[in-house]
Formats: C-alpha cells, structure tokens, sequence
C-alpha cells in the first residue's frame, strides 16, 4: 500500500513510518525540513517537505495514497488545535473527491477519558476529556461521520508512549538530573503504557485489515502506578529511592496545563483491538524492562537527540 505520514520525524509519527515500511509497504513522510528529509530516506522512507498550517505544501501526495496516518500535533505554539482541524479537512476533502477506496487512520489519545480512579473504561464509554485534550472529542467524531462506502476511518487512542528515547516518560527521566525523581501527586495513580513498536503495529494492523469505523485503545496490560514507575527508575538511577512529590498546583506552575495528563488515574481496556485486529503486546512493561528504557534516554541525550514529548 501507499501510506502517508504526518509527523513522520516526531516520536510517535516516526515510529508509525519506520513499521509500515517495515512491512514494505511504501512510506511517504512529512516533514519540515530538508534535514529531516535526508534523515527519512536513510529508512526508506519518501519525505514530503511542509507542514500542517500549509496544506498546499502536502495537498497533491493525497491523491496517490491509499492511507493516511495523521500523527502529527503541533504543542509548540497556541494554534495546534486549529492546525489538526485544518489537517483532518484537508485529508477528508481530498479523499471524498477519490473514486477509489482510502483509509483515514486519525491520532487521539486516552486522555479524552478523563480521570477515572478504579473504573476501567473502553471504547463506548461517554467521554470526560481533560481541559488540554476537550477538543479532541469533536475531531474524533467529525472523523468517523465521513466514513462511507469508499473512505474507511480508524481513531488511535494511544496510552502513554514509552521506549527508544522519547514520550512523556522522558520527564520523569530527566527528572534524575536533580538527584530524584519527580512526580504529581503522591503516586497511586495508573498510567495506562504502551511501548512504541507496539503502538505503531497497530496502526500497520488497522490499515492491512481495513477496518472501518472504529476506535480502538492501545495500551498493554501493566498495572503499576506511578510511584512504582518512579521508584524504578530511581533504583536504576541509583537514587536509592529519592522521589519528590509535586502538588498539582506546583505540577501546573512547572508542566501547564500537562500537568493534569501527568496527575490522570486511567486504566484502560485494550480487549477490542486484540480481538479485532489480532494485537500483540510484545514488549515487557516499563518497570521490567526499565534499564534498557532509561539506558536508551541516557543514549539520545549524549547524542544530542531530539526529543519529542506525545
């Protein structure tokens, strides 16, 4: 198949880019520079230079494509929002003008459950967004009301990404240059994890099976809270246990408004991407695999790596 990727030099878009062509299909990626251009043809990948808020800049690629992979959000700058509605009509417009079959797989997250404390909550449960992620409720859905006979939509809902050297794990990581390891609240909350290579087989396994119409959560089975993950990191790290606790007014002070997604008590059910698209989860969870994960951040900042947060 020919597939398109929107942040296809982010953390997670990259993944996603690097799975497909894994697979041979082939990888058109966007991005915002010739840099990060000579980068995606080392993987095979065939960049397309622009960006979002320019959708000229990436317009024509839509009508050689069967699939596009929207990964792609802006948190640098206050029109992010408007960037991704922008993104989503673009695409839509573009393939309902197609005479021939294409998928739209659209990137949302498990924030848009809120914070749910014991409940476990899947796909048909009524949303409780957090403020940073109130709008994405809408995008989802204007997503899945242009499915038709000729365009197949798929929404992502993400947990927390981990693993190589980048997602929002990385913030407790560098958290150990102060000499322990900081969180929100006192830790009893649940992260619902997903490795990166298994988020991005799922998004593979979406688009080869053609499925349509449908949401699916992708995390894996861990069940640690917080303050496990932290004091894991601090054992790796040689803290010997040295964890600060931040109250969620200090969280919002330092973090913004990210502050809330970092405090979310989540656990999430996965049930129906395994039974619909077969999933697997082939990476052990955070915590036992966590001297690899933190060997691996420790890698990307002596390298001078960028690192982007999901």
């Amino acid at each position: 198949m020919r597939i398109f990727v929107t942040g296809a030099s982010g953390y997670v878009g990259h993944g996603v880019a690097k799975a497909f062509r894994a697979k041979g299909h082939r990888v058109y990626g966007l991005v915002r520079s010739e840099e990060k251009a000579a980068a995606l043809r080392l993987e095979e990948i065939i960049p397309v230079i622009g960006n979002l808020e320019n959708p000229d800049s990436y317009r024509s690629i839509l009508n050689e494509i069967e699939v596009a992979v929207h990964c792609a959000f802006d948190f640098s700058t206050d029109k992010g929002v408007e960037k991704d509605a922008k993104t989503i009509d673009t695409i839509l417009k573009a393939f309902s003008e197609s005479s021939l079959p294409r998928t739209f797989i659209y990137t949302s997250g498990v924030w848009v459950y809120g914070s749910r404390g014991y409940e476990m909550v899947d796909e048909a449960i009524i949303l409780k967004p957090l403020e940073i992620v109130k709008w994405r409720p809408g995008h989802e859905e204007k997503v899945l009301k242009a499915t038709s006979l000729k365009l197949r939509t798929v929404i992502m809902r993400p947990g927390f990404v981990y693993g190589c050297s980048g997602g929002l794990t990385d913030t407790l990581f560098a958290s150990t240059s102060d000499g322990e390891v900081t969180i929100v609240g006192e830790g009893h909350n649940r992260w619902p994890m997903v490795h990166l290579k298994d988020l991005a087989h799922a998004y593979v396994s979406a688009a080869e099976k053609e499925v349509t119409g449908v949401i699916f959560n992708v995390v894996d089975d861990s069940t640690a809270t917080l303050r496990e993950m932290a004091e894991a990191i601090a054992r790796e790290s040689g803290l010997n246990g040295k964890i600060k606790s931040l109250s969620l007014q200090e969280a919002r002070r330092k973090f913004g408004s990210l502050a809330d997604g970092f405090a979310i008590d989540l656990t999430v059910n996965n049930s129906r991407i395994k039974r619909l698209l077969g999933w697997q989860i082939h990476h052990a969870p955070f915590n036992y695999e966590i001297d690899i994960y933190f060997t691996a951040w420790r890698a990307s900042q002596i390298h001078g790596r960028e690192l982007i947060g999901v």
